[in-house]
């Protein structure tokens, strides 16, 4: 008993050719969503560096260089750090001001 043999296809086999290549130095860029809309929380209520980052639309990272330069107020529980929701509205209010 002998396998028949089937020609292998390519992986993008299945996609259709474009039309025409973008112009040279062109770079398509995905639009990026609007960040969602923050749920407001009790005053003293602390967040965590991603949930700060995620309330301003940054990356985590970005959110520990403001704390760093101190643009943005942390608390120190430990190794731990933690943004105050009114700290948090102080900073969205002062850095709306420059929009």
């Amino acid at each position: 008993m002998t396998r028949e043999k089937r020609p292998l296809l390519s992986k993008m086999s299945n996609i259709a050719p474009t039309s025409a290549p973008p112009p040279r130095g062109a770079i398509p860029r995905p639009e990026r969503p609007a960040a969602p809309e923050p749920e407001m929380a009790e005053p003293g209520q602390p967040h965590t560096i991603p949930e700060t980052a995620e309330r301003l639309g940054c990356s985590p990272a970005t959110a520990r260089r403001r704390i760093a330069a101190g643009d943005l107020v942390a608390v120190r529980h430990g190794r731990i750090l933690r943004v105050l929701e009114s700290d948090l509205q102080a900073f969205i209010r002062a850095s709306r001001r420059w929009r």
